[in-house]
């Protein structure tokens, strides 16, 4: 009886649309697609591409600072000071190895800090607003991270 009323249960449950997770053949359509020369395409897809490789949540994604990455021969090292699975709060370092993909973060985050002119190990955060005039994009002056609205709707407008 039991196993009736459980099997009605379920059939009787309306269709959810379930978001399906990006693999790897969405992403290098997406980079390859990706103006790299515009700030703004790169950025989105650097938020695209960043939480995937690294199993970052889009949170800890908009408060990563200059100073936390760390480029070396191969990989890359993003310190994280707050996460939601860090129940110790003692802070975690994500490493991201290199590539010679055209999704490599390594590259696209070199090619994107060397863009917006952030100066090593500086307190500012690398996703911020944009400040557009014309064709002339660039980061605005305020230190205010992104907004995980202004994330989300990006993630929304290419999808």
């Amino acid at each position: 009886m039991a196993v009736k009323e459980g099997a009605v249960r379920l059939a009787s449950q309306p269709v959810v649309n379930r978001k399906e997770p990006l693999d790897a053949h969405h992403l290098k359509l997406l980079a390859a697609e990706t103006n790299l020369e515009d700030l703004l395409q790169l950025i989105n897809l650097l938020l695209f591409i960043l939480p995937s490789s690294s199993f970052l949540r889009s949170f800890e994604l908009c408060v990563v600072r200059s100073r936390d990455v760390q480029f070396n021969e191969g990989y890359l090292t993003i310190s994280i000071e707050k996460s939601k699975t860090d129940q110790l709060r003692e802070g975690r370092s994500v490493v991201i190895a290199g590539s010679s993909s055209t999704t490599c973060m390594c590259s696209l985050l070199k090619l994107y800090m060397r863009k917006a002119q952030f100066p090593e190990n500086s307190d500012e955060y690398l996703f911020r607003a944009i400040s557009a005039s014309g064709n002339y994009k660039r980061l605005i002056s305020i230190n205010k991270p992104i907004s995980y609205s202004t994330c989300r709707q990006s993630f929304k407008s290419l999808s």
